[in-house]
């Protein structure tokens, strides 16, 4: 599925299992000081193969479980600033610009 537009996650507790499995972000996402309380699959995004065309902003974010991140194209600045990875964290064939 496609974000139309920016993606504002801003705050966010996602408290159940958080799936963005073959999501496309065509604005900029910012998901800035959220809590993923279980695991974030961002894998196909689940956040697996998603694509990030612009900016991803995760400064702040909590995740107490494992975070996926493979195969993730980040086209514009991603950042992860004060990020908390509490378990694994997998970016294998990941691509930032």
């Amino acid at each position: 599925w496609e974000f139309g537009g920016d993606a504002d996650f801003r705050g966010v507790s996602f408290r159940g299992e958080a799936t963005f499995e073959g999501a496309i972000f065509p604005g900029q996402a910012n998901f800035e000081n959220a809590r993923f309380e279980q695991m974030a699959d961002f894998q196909l995004a689940n956040f697996e193969s998603v694509r990030f065309a612009k900016d991803a902003n995760f400064n702040g974010v909590s995740f107490a479980r494992a975070a996926n991140f493979r195969k993730v194209t980040f086209s514009g600045k991603a950042r992860f600033n004060r990020g908390m990875f509490q378990n694994e964290s997998l970016f294998a064939k990941a691509g930032f610009a």
